[in-house]
């Protein structure tokens, strides 16, 4: 195997991750396949599985050769799981817990299961292996759970998260969690990017049987609707003393209002916040004005005395170049607010402009006057230090600049690794 030649070799290494087949044979075959520099080439693996495709759960496949490979074992730390489509067969109810325990040095897991049922995961608690009390970073995306009890009993197998990144998590029935026993440990994430509903908040951090303590979170990152509002002041309540970035992205229109009943006033650690302003406009026309929107002022107004740092993204549509003069006395009140506060932070504002969400129309004033995407880009910047944000620019810490990508809650939902 030393003599495969180099570029064949890099060739099958590249499609380890995703390959079922090869990463099969591979693993099968002598550990000198793999130079010892290159075996963190397979630290990533990615487990897909679509029920046209197999007949068999790829679970069961990926366990059976784990179990012939004891050296593969070794150099696994991040397990992507992909199911599209769960076979509905009771051999292979809980089978990812018993997958788990096979990969000793496991570091993140990355569980989607596209709105399938978490048969997989089992309904009870987990017994507790050492390779499931070495994952770090547990990431959940688009999981329907059965009850909250079997949610609690999934976060109950990782002792010692670090991270945890939840999105579109949802339940058939939310249930009682009486039943659970009351867990005697918590593990202590430093941080949380969580995309989920109010009743799922409070039961992972306020429910006696959780396992999770936001005593030590450093980063917390949310996305904000009017559903679970008060589930993310308790969250930031228990975590005032040791929170040092928040990132709040509201996710609705109803949720900017709803924004404005978070008080940072007690977050004594707090240095860095990332926020949003998004208009709305791309639906109006001049002619047609949008309601007045709902500002972020009162919860600007909350912000403490330790903040160093507030990034706010500004989503802006080419009808804002027209409507923004009407909006300057709102950014100036917003402006003297900040300019107003005691602390000596900067303020960066991030301008996102969707110039292209409709066909340019030559009858559109906005197109005429700003015939390309750079020339509307500079007169948003040059409106929101000159006429909008004036004493902020004078006090010298107002940064304005162009963002080609949006503000998102968690890097790791839409990994192009997938």
């Amino acid at each position: 195997m030393s003599d495969i030649p180099e570029d064949i070799l890099e060739g099958i290494l590249r499609h380890l991750s995703s390959d079922f087949p090869s990463l099969k044979a591979c693993s099968l075959s002598h550990s000198s396949f793999l130079p010892p520099t290159r075996r963190l080439l397979l630290s990533n693996v990615k487990l897909r599985h679509c029920r046209q495709n197999s007949h068999t759960d790829i679970c069961l496949e990926f366990r059976e050769t784990l179990l012939a490979s004891k050296y593969m074992q070794s150099f696994i730390r991040t397990l992507i799981l992909h199911h599209w489509d769960l076979i509905e067969d009771i051999k292979y109810q809980c089978i990812f817990p018993t997958l788990l325990e096979l990969i000793p040095d496991l570091r993140r897991v990355h569980i989607s299961l596209g709105t399938n049922k978490a048969t997989i995961l089992g309904a009870n608690f987990f017994p507790l292996p050492h390779s499931i009390s070495s994952v770090r970073h547990l990431i959940l995306d688009d999981i329907v759970f059965e009850t909250h009890a079997q949610m609690l009993s999934l976060f109950a197998s990782f002792s010692d998260l670090e991270v945890i990144s939840a999105s579109r998590i949802r339940f058939d029935d939310p249930g009682a969690t009486d039943h659970i026993p009351v867990p005697s440990y918590h593990c202590t994430p430093s941080t949380l990017e969580l995309n989920m509903g109010g009743a799922a908040l409070e039961c992972l951090f306020n429910s006696p049987q959780s396992t999770i303590s936001i005593a030590n979170l450093r980063i917390l990152s949310v996305l904000l609707f009017e559903r679970n509002i008060f589930a993310i002041a308790s969250v930031l309540s228990l975590s005032s003393s040791s929170l040092e970035h928040l990132t709040l992205i509201p996710a609705e229109i109803g949720a900017h209002s709803a924004r404005n009943r978070v008080d940072l006033r007690e977050q004594s650690c707090l240095r860095r916040i990332s926020t949003s302003l998004v208009f709305d406009s791309q639906a109006w026309t001049p002619k047609n004005l949008p309601k007045p929107f709902p500002w972020a002022h009162r919860f600007f107004k909350t912000l403490p005395a330790s903040i160093e740092d507030v990034f706010i993204e500004v989503g802006l549509s080419p009808y804002d170049a027209i409507l923004l003069p009407q909006k300057q006395k709102e950014w100036q009140r917003l402006d003297h607010i900040l300019a107003s506060h005691p602390g000596d932070f900067t303020i960066r504002l991030g301008i996102s402009l969707d110039y292209h969400f409709c066909d340019p129309d030559e009858d559109d004033p906005c197109y005429r006057e700003w015939p390309t995407c750079s020339d509307m880009e500079e007169y948003f910047r040059n409106f929101l230090l000159v006429d909008g944000m004036p004493e902020m620019n004078k006090l010298g810490r107002l940064n304005c600049e162009i963002t080609r990508s949006g503000l998102v809650f968690s890097a790791y939902m839409n990994d192009s690794r997938w």
